[in-house]
């Protein structure tokens, strides 16, 4: 089995963190992700968005809706069903 729900609190992830777990081949069977306190940029958010996530929730974030635009071009375009910006 594979891990579908991860929750970072308090996580501090930031860009450099968020590129590992977007490019995690052992996270690819994850669905749901929340990372709360991210510090996260457009391209921490981008990395992110490769996941095939069912459901996306980060706070802590600084970026525009250029960001949310891209989320087209994105690994979890197609799965997407639910998107928290905090």
């Amino acid at each position: 089995t594979s891990l579908e729900s991860l929750v970072l609190r308090r996580s501090h992830l930031g860009d450099e963190g968020a590129a590992r777990l977007g490019s995690s081949h052992g996270l690819r069977g994850l669905r749901q992700l929340s990372v709360l306190d991210a510090n996260l940029s457009e391209a921490g958010f981008a990395a992110l968005a490769r996941l095939p996530l069912r459901e996306l929730r980060v706070s802590g974030a600084s970026f525009g809706l250029d960001a949310l635009a891209r989320l087209g071009e994105a690994g979890c375009a197609e799965c997407l069903e639910s998107l928290a910006l905090d």
